[in-house]
């Protein structure tokens, strides 16, 4: 019966969904019952949203169309269009009819496989905003990669690369996934169980649940990707220094603009976003939020905030750089979780992070 009322409304490649509504109103009720079981709570609550979206644009349109036909008159049109307003702030107004399983739901947090002590002592929400910052050069491209390839198992990520070009991206996330080291890719010859392993990585990688888009992009432009999107996904944006904008602004005043609109895609959740920030190395050496390039509005604009640092020395005492290096992530503000610090071992030749205990 349900599936027979779905059918009879797809039209097009789609649902029409006010033919759903209008017509089978029994099974559309059935239908919202189980997106309501087969869904996080987060995700229905999105899915939800877009359906009631979509049925009062298709009214605003039928009611367009009628205007057009004089069928009914302007004063008739910004009624319905007053009505319609109404009933969405009606909508998003007041509180959920569980508030206590709304609340204490998991599926509000982020589900990682491997990130274990970040799953369980920061506990990023979904949609929300996570800046990683870091000094240039100290592995937060790495480390955000490392997430990004994490979260894939469980959610459609989108990698906005703005700062690598496309062929250093791919090796990066080569070694990470295979362990072979980025040497290998620069002109090396791999083995072939060495060349076996990194194809079926790539095919792992194309199952599309990981997108990625290479070169510049605007924050705006970021939205309207984002809005595409069938599932709200991770998206990372490395990093925000780089987004364009209007070029009138300075610097300070793009990223902070940059900002509002990526806060404004998690919060009408659209999207879990994470951003990587520059941490500006005039004055002091310390990392800390103060020294956030555009700190106020990145910090303002984060839920959480996690600055990566080295733990030890960088480099041997014959000047060489070290391979593994001893990293902290500390956790400079959290929104659900508490302030610490998480130790990871970062593997620079295979530009993999691993977590201490």
């Amino acid at each position: 019966m349900l599936l027979g009322a779905m059918i009879s409304c797809y039209e097009d490649g789609e649902m029409n969904t006010a033919k759903m509504i209008s017509d089978h109103p029994v099974q559309f009720e059935m239908f919202m019952e189980l997106m309501d079981l087969a869904f996080s709570k987060a995700h229905y609550e999105n899915f939800r949203g877009q359906l009631q979206t979509n049925f009062q644009n298709r009214q605003i349109v039928e009611m367009s169309e009628a205007l057009d036909r004089d069928e009914i008159t302007q004063e008739q049109f910004f009624q319905k269009l007053e009505q319609l307003k109404e009933r969405k702030e009606a909508a998003t107004s007041g509180l959920p009819d569980n508030m206590v399983d709304f609340a204490i739901s998991p599926n509000h947090c982020l589900n990682f496989d491997r990130f274990l002590n970040l799953k369980r002592y920061v506990r990023i929400a979904e949609q929300s905003v996570t800046t990683i910052a870091a000094f240039t050069s100290r592995g937060k491209s790495a480390l955000a990669m490392n997430l990004a390839n994490d979260l894939r198992q469980n959610y459609p990520v989108i990698y906005f690369n703005l700062e690598m070009n496309q062929v250093g991206f791919v090796r990066r996330l080569l070694a990470m996934n295979t362990g072979i080291p980025m040497g290998v890719f620069s002109g090396m010859h791999p083995t072939a169980e060495e060349y076996e392993r990194m194809k079926e990585v790539e095919r792992s990688l194309k199952d599309g649940n990981f997108t990625v888009y290479n070169g510049t992009q605007s924050a705006e432009s970021i939205r309207t990707i984002v809005n595409r999107c069938k599932k709200p996904p991770v998206i990372f944006v490395d990093h925000v220094n780089y987004l364009t904008g209007n070029m009138k602004l300075q610097e300070r005043e793009r990223i902070s603009e940059s900002m509002r609109i990526l806060n404004g895609i998690a919060k009408d959740g659209k999207a879990t976003v994470f951003v990587l920030a520059q941490i500006n190395r005039e004055g002091e050496q310390k990392a800390s939020l103060s020294k956030l390039q555009g700190s106020s509005s990145i910090e303002q604009d984060s839920d959480n905030v996690l600055i990566l640092e080295p733990k030890e020395d960088e480099y041997e005492p014959n000047g060489r750089a070290k391979n593994d290096i001893q990293m902290v992530l500390k956790v400079q503000k959290v929104r659900d979780g508490a302030k610490g610090c998480i130790e990871y071992l970062f593997r620079r030749d295979r530009q993999q992070f691993v977590e201490r205990n």
